[in-house]
């Protein structure tokens, strides 16, 4: 069972920025929290200002690397999407 969220790394800045916009927009009644990974997952004196990860959060456990690729994909070219487990 998946946290209901994921980690999506982009190969532009410009795909990263496209896809925040869609921060707080609802899919199939979740409304997603889309933020830069970078302001969330690492201390400010560590960020990388290069980063075009981005966080997202509120998706369904149901859904998998692919739909997610797939969400995000007219965002620009995704080059990794990780969805931690329960255990991570």
């Amino acid at each position: 069972m998946l946290r209901g969220k994921a980690f999506v790394k982009f190969s532009t800045k410009q795909g990263l920025d496209n896809a925040i916009e869609l921060n707080g927009s609802e899919v199939v009644g979740r409304r997603l929290r889309i933020e830069s990974a970078n302001t969330i997952s690492k201390p400010k004196t560590e960020r990388d200002p290069e980063s075009t990860t981005i966080f997202v959060g509120g998706i369904s456990y149901s859904t998998n690397e692919t739909k997610l690729a797939e969400a995000f994909g007219h965002c620009g070219e995704i080059i990794d999407v990780r969805m931690p487990l329960n255990e991570d």
